[in-house]
């Protein structure tokens, strides 16, 4: 189900009064490293992606 634009920012108004302060295992430098360690730990550990990056 796809969702439109006003459903989309309900949905990270929910998760951002739910989630205060999200925190990651991830080891990261800058968003671009972030960005890059969510996407390779879909395909493996983040400790093992943490050793990588």
């Amino acid at each position: 189900m796809a969702l439109n634009k006003l459903q989309a920012l309900k949905l990270i108004q929910l998760l951002n009064q739910s989630i205060k302060k999200p925190e990651t295992s991830l080891k990261y430098r800058n968003q671009f490293t972030l960005l890059t360690s969510v996407v390779l730990s879909a395909q493996c550990t983040d400790t093992n992606v943490n050793n990588v990056t």
